[in-house]
Protein backbone atom coordinates (compact mmCIF):
# COMPACT_ATOMS: atom_id res chain seq x y z
CA UNK A 1 0.00 0.00 0.00
CA UNK A 2 1.17 3.50 -1.23
CA UNK A 3 1.89 5.97 1.50
CA UNK A 4 -0.53 9.30 1.82
CA UNK A 5 1.05 12.38 2.73
CA UNK A 6 -1.07 15.67 3.04
CA UNK A 7 -0.50 18.48 0.30
CA UNK A 8 -1.89 22.03 0.48
CA UNK A 9 -3.32 23.86 -2.29
CA UNK A 10 -1.98 27.55 -1.90
CA UNK A 11 -4.79 28.81 -4.02
CA UNK A 12 -7.39 27.47 -1.57
CA UNK A 13 -5.86 28.29 1.31
CA UNK A 14 -6.93 31.12 2.67
CA UNK A 15 -4.14 32.57 4.57
CA UNK A 16 -4.91 32.81 8.29
CA UNK A 17 -2.32 34.82 10.19
CA UNK A 18 -2.89 31.28 13.19
CA UNK A 19 -4.01 29.00 10.85
CA UNK A 20 -5.47 25.76 13.06
CA UNK A 21 -3.70 22.87 11.43
CA UNK A 22 -0.30 24.24 12.67
CA UNK A 23 -1.90 23.18 16.23
CA UNK A 24 -4.31 20.25 15.48
CA UNK A 25 -1.73 18.15 13.45
CA UNK A 26 -0.32 15.50 16.22
CA UNK A 27 3.36 14.78 14.71
CA UNK A 28 4.40 18.49 14.00
CA UNK A 29 4.10 18.32 10.02
CA UNK A 30 1.86 21.60 9.32
CA UNK A 31 4.22 24.67 9.52
CA UNK A 32 3.55 28.52 8.71
CA UNK A 33 5.75 31.36 8.28
CA UNK A 34 4.79 34.33 10.96
CA UNK A 35 1.91 36.74 9.01
CA UNK A 36 3.13 40.05 8.92
CA UNK A 37 -0.57 41.40 9.60
CA UNK A 38 -3.10 39.57 11.80
CA UNK A 39 -5.78 39.50 9.11
CA UNK A 40 -7.32 36.61 6.84
CA UNK A 41 -5.17 37.35 3.54
CA UNK A 42 -2.52 38.96 5.06
CA UNK A 43 -0.62 35.43 6.08
CA UNK A 44 1.26 32.66 4.46
CA UNK A 45 -0.22 29.67 3.28
CA UNK A 46 0.60 26.70 5.56
CA UNK A 47 3.11 24.02 4.13
CA UNK A 48 3.69 20.76 5.20
CA UNK A 49 6.45 18.88 5.57
CA UNK A 50 6.28 15.58 4.10
CA UNK A 51 8.97 14.07 6.00
CA UNK A 52 6.94 14.59 9.30
CA UNK A 53 3.35 13.79 7.65
CA UNK A 54 2.20 10.49 8.23
CA UNK A 55 -0.96 10.92 5.94
CA UNK A 56 -3.08 10.16 9.17
CA UNK A 57 -5.37 12.78 7.96
CA UNK A 58 -6.27 14.33 10.98
CA UNK A 59 -5.96 17.82 9.72
CA UNK A 60 -8.43 17.29 6.83
CA UNK A 61 -12.04 17.86 9.08
CA UNK A 62 -10.47 21.35 10.02
CA UNK A 63 -9.39 22.94 7.23
CA UNK A 64 -12.28 25.09 6.15
CA UNK A 65 -11.73 26.14 3.13
CA UNK A 66 -11.00 22.43 1.88
CA UNK A 67 -7.21 23.41 0.79
CA UNK A 68 -5.53 20.50 2.44
CA UNK A 69 -5.97 16.78 0.44
CA UNK A 70 -4.08 13.51 0.76
CA UNK A 71 -2.59 12.59 -1.97
CA UNK A 72 0.10 9.25 -2.46
CA UNK A 73 3.84 9.96 -2.10
CA UNK A 74 5.82 10.32 -4.91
Amino acid sequence: MAKKVAVVDPTLCDQAPACILVVVCPFGAIEQEPAEYDFPGFGKPVTVNQDLCTGCGKCLPFCSTGAISLVEKE
